[in-house]
């Protein structure tokens, strides 16, 4: 049990309080903290990588576009990116491994896809993936 019986301690307590309020209240501002475990990393990865590939099946490139990183957005525009990406070929896609060291990882896809005669083909996609402005980015091929 806590002691207030000094005005000392009853100062120490209400600067805790005021400490613990303010970064209670920082954490439900949205402020991103960079995951510390490494499977807290390879699991956000993994929802992103699965996320992006969702809306590349459903032809919303507007959506993928988004997870591209920072710095390739700020090069490569939304109707440039419309213009490379070809939708309707992907069926399906599924994250097989994601493993991170520090602020990168590698994510290996397994996606399913028909083109002409060919139906229901499967292919592994290797992708990258980088920590930037505290998330976690697609790293397209050049």
């Amino acid at each position: 049990m806590l002691y207030l019986g000094s005005k000392r301690s009853v100062g120490v307590v209400k600067q805790l309080g005021i400490f613990l309020m303010v970064f209670g209240l920082a954490g439900c501002a949205g402020f991103s903290v960079k995951p510390g475990s490494a499977s807290d990393r390879q699991e956000i990865v993994r929802e992103r990588a699965q996320l992006r590939w969702d809306a590349l099946i459903k032809g919303d490139l507007d959506t993928a576009y988004k997870y591209l990183t920072p710095g390739t957005r700020s090069i490569v525009s939304l109707d440039v990116y419309r213009k490379k990406i070809r939708p309707g070929l992907w069926e399906k896609a599924s994250v097989e491994s994601v493993s991170c060291e520090a602020d990168q990882c590698e994510v290996f896809m397994l996606v399913e896809y028909s083109y002409r005669n060919m139906k229901s083909r499967k292919l592994q996609v290797k992708e990258f993936w980088l920590l930037d402005e505290n998330d976690w980015w697609y790293v397209p091929k050049n």
